[in-house]
């Protein structure tokens, strides 16, 4: 594993130096566990605490001066939410039952399967980091006043207070390892948000991209590595990101339910198994509804998704979008940045990008390829919304016509042109367009019908 795992260190606190050494060995080997404090001295353990927070503490019971039961209880009192596993020589139910009582999270003696004591380890470290995601979503954490870390989502312009929301909650839950869900349609910036999350997070290790759909049954083999590390191995420590979950096979799906679930996974070759300190989040494009036989699957991300608006759903962006991309394309063409016409963003308010923010970017992208000098052309634009008109059906019907009498064609003329003029903003090139009209008649039409 690369970096250090967890963000603050594992306490283990035993008068017998013998045994912390061995202990520290396990957690490095078996749990991925490299940031770790040993305590020889149980009443120096205040003083550590006082000096730097921890993530939890593995406690002995039996030391001299000062029993576990009461640092257990002196931890209680001062740290509530620091976790505490007792660890004894002895399998004695009185004392457990004491110590459960007064607040540890859990019990082994030290005789007990490896396996098992790892287990509770990491099930503390995710209740750990539960606690802390609740508090910063408690604590008014969610607001509109935009992300504190702005530089990790610098390539996600937006003014909508949905997407800025979306970037709060993501820096709310950055610092854990519990899979997160981001779902949305093509081309809405899935994947970019999955790496300002992981930039967030501050994670050590790596930011793998994994497209689900191009391994099929063998994304377990891809996965796990067979004569190589695999996917995972070099995800550790940092973000594995799934895109396009709705691909998966079954088998696929019961690997990663079965790897969220135990945090472990053999590699392809055998051996003693691995544990997987990373995170791991996946999108999908489809609506969850849609995607049928992953209900075991979906569950394990039921605690923290997000859903990406379209870019239909948040017009307000287009300014600033527009703007970025002229940018970039001038960028990228090395040619001087055009100016865009007064009616480029009321054209493009009256279309609704299946494509998304992808879309957007190809056809500024397009139109400044091909642009030579001064204003920027809108034919490129008018071709594509013109194109895709006649492939969608209306976002709402223009009109409902109760009972039996149908309108005229005058009438019906009317409510077209009011529509028009409506989406329009009263622009009368783009209501030609629309409506495949010369200027002049849209002109007579609005004159006659007394639209301003």
């Amino acid at each position: 594993m690369s970096g250090i795992f967890p963000v603050n260190p594992v306490l283990l606190v035993d008068d017998d130096e013998v045994w912390l050494k061995s202990l520290s060995i396990l957690l490095r080997r078996r749990a991925g566990i490299t940031n770790i404090l040993t305590c020889s001295d149980p009443e120096s353990v205040a003083a550590m605490l006082l000096s730097r927070a921890v993530s939890i503490v593995l406690l002995d019971f039996n030391m001299p001066n000062l029993m576990g039961d009461q640092v257990l209880m002196n931890i209680k009192n001062d740290y509530p939410d620091i976790p505490v596993i007792l660890l004894t020589g002895s399998n004695q139910v009185n004392v457990a039952v004491r110590c459960m009582q007064r607040g540890a999270f859990d019990y082994f003696v030290k005789t007990d399967d490896a396996d098992r004591i790892l287990v509770g380890i990491q099930r503390a470290l995710r209740l750990k980091e539960v606690m802390h995601e609740n508090r910063l979503l408690n604590s008014g954490f969610l607001n509109e006043t935009g992300p504190q870390h702005g530089d990790a989502f610098s390539g996600l312009w937006t003014r909508s207070f949905r997407m800025l929301r979306i970037f709060r909650y993501l820096e709310a839950v950055a610092s854990s390892s519990v899979p997160v869900l981001i779902t949305g349609e093509p081309g809405t910036g899935k994947a970019t948000l999955a790496k300002a999350l992981h930039s967030v997070g501050k994670k050590t290790g790596e930011f793998i991209h994994c497209h689900v759909a191009d391994h099929g049954d063998f994304l377990p083999d891809v996965l796990c590595g067979r004569r190589r590390d695999g996917i995972l191995s070099q995800a550790e420590g940092g973000t594995l990101y799934l895109d396009g979950i709705e691909h998966l096979s079954r088998a696929g799906e019961n690997f990663l339910t079965d790897l969220i679930d135990s945090q472990q996974y053999t590699s392809m070759s055998g051996g003693t198994p691995k544990w997987f300190n990373g995170r791991i989040v996946a999108s999908t494009s489809v609506s969850l509804d849609l995607i049928t036989g992953m209900k075991r699957l979906l569950l394990k991300f039921s605690s923290h998704s997000v859903q990406v608006p379209a870019l239909r759903e948040r017009r307000e962006d287009l300014p600033v979008l527009v703007d970025c991309f002229l940018d970039e394309a001038s960028q990228y063409f090395a040619k001087t940045r055009p100016t865009a016409p007064p009616e480029l963003l009321t054209l493009l308010g009256t279309y609704h990008f299946p494509g998304n923010i992808r879309e957007l970017r190809g056809m500024i992208l397009d139109a400044v390829g091909s642009h030579s000098c001064g204003v920027l052309s809108l034919d490129i634009f008018r071709a594509k919304i013109s194109g895709s008109a006649h492939e969608r059906a209306y976002d709402v019907p223009l009109a409902q016509f109760p009972g039996s009498r149908l309108p005229t064609l005058a009438e019906v003329q009317d409510i077209l042109i009011k529509e028009a003029h409506r989406r329009a903003s009263g622009n009368q090139g783009l209501m030609a367009d629309m409506l495949g009209l010369s200027r002049t008649a849209i002109n007579k039409r609005l004159n006659k019908g007394g639209i301003k």
